[in-house]
């Protein structure tokens, strides 16, 4: 952790995704893995969910953050078609349904256990990144047009469970914590 750059640092206790089932997440690994080499070294397919805790949750909190999800009711999410977050070099796979999304991220978040100090915080949009371009030199609408869209998926999954994700020393992602949605 020594070697982690600042920005890492805020990463060290983790944060809430949701991992979309193996089958796309094989799929989008490999676009991923494709255009996006780096990225995917640190954390495979996902769609992030929080911000990263403040700090290790204690027992208690766990419980706290244990219950909220428990009262979300298991929900139907889409995946697809490609967009851009324009003009950064951002490729991703837009997400639906954004509201109950984004219900489940605030409910998390009004428990003042995450850093909501970070960039995002307000103006988060649900999705699943392809290519970040931190580590492919061709410019975005370019690649995207002719070549993630014909290749990128579509389809939906049923939400059921969120997944805290935390580094390792080598700052790669791990599972550490699965929640379930009501019912599971």
């Amino acid at each position: 952790m020594q070697d982690w750059a600042d920005w890492q640092l805020n990463y060290l206790h983790g944060l809430f995704v949701i991992l979309p089932p193996d089958t796309v997440r094989r799929q989008v690994n490999c676009l991923r893995q494709n255009y996006d080499p780096d990225s995917q070294a640190t954390i495979e397919t996902h769609i992030t969910l929080t911000q990263p805790f403040l700090a290790k949750p204690a027992k208690e909190e766990w419980a706290l953050l244990t219950q909220i999800v428990a009262s979300y009711e298991p929900f139907e999410i889409s995946y697809g078609p490609v967009d851009t977050f324009f003009p950064n070099p951002v490729i991703y796979l837009a997400i639906q349904p954004r509201k109950r999304v984004m219900a489940l991220r605030q409910a998390l978040h009004d428990t003042e256990l995450f850093n909501l100090t970070l960039p995002y915080s307000d103006d988060f949009v649900p999705h699943m990144t392809i290519a970040e371009g931190r580590s492919h030199g061709r410019a975005v609408d370019e690649l995207m047009l002719t070549e993630v869209q014909p290749q990128a998926p579509r389809g939906k999954f049923l939400l059921s469970e969120i997944v805290c994700m935390a580094p390792d020393e080598s700052f790669h992602f791990e599972i550490n914590r699965r929640l379930a949605l009501a019912g599971r």
